[in-house]
């Protein structure tokens, strides 16, 4: 991944959002000093290098979501709450 990349894929998270899993917001990614970028974007290269994760990106936890109410019962939707980093480093495979 590239440093232009990572400053792309940093700039479309949406601010002031806290993950539950990593405990870290968005905003640390956006507006981190470029000694903090540069290693970030050298650990983000070697998990893709060989091919592993963290484990703690293998985890989310999942809420439930009011979406409505029928005759029968109330439905829910599952809402997923990621590890921020791993976000960002999904985002730029993707894009």
């Amino acid at each position: 991944m590239a440093s232009d990349e990572l400053e792309k894929t940093s700039k479309l998270a949406k601010n002031s959002k806290i993950s539950e899993v990593g405990k870290i917001n968005s905003e640390l990614y956006k507006y981190a000093p470029e000694e903090f970028k540069l290693r970030l974007q050298q650990f983000l290269n070697n998990r893709y290098t060989k091919n592993c994760i963290p484990n703690e990106w293998r985890y989310a936890i999942v809420t439930p979501i009011f979406k409505k109410v029928t005759e029968e019962t109330k439905k829910y939707r599952g809402f997923c709450i990621l590890n921020t980093c791993y976000k960002l480093h999904s985002k730029s495979l993707i894009g």
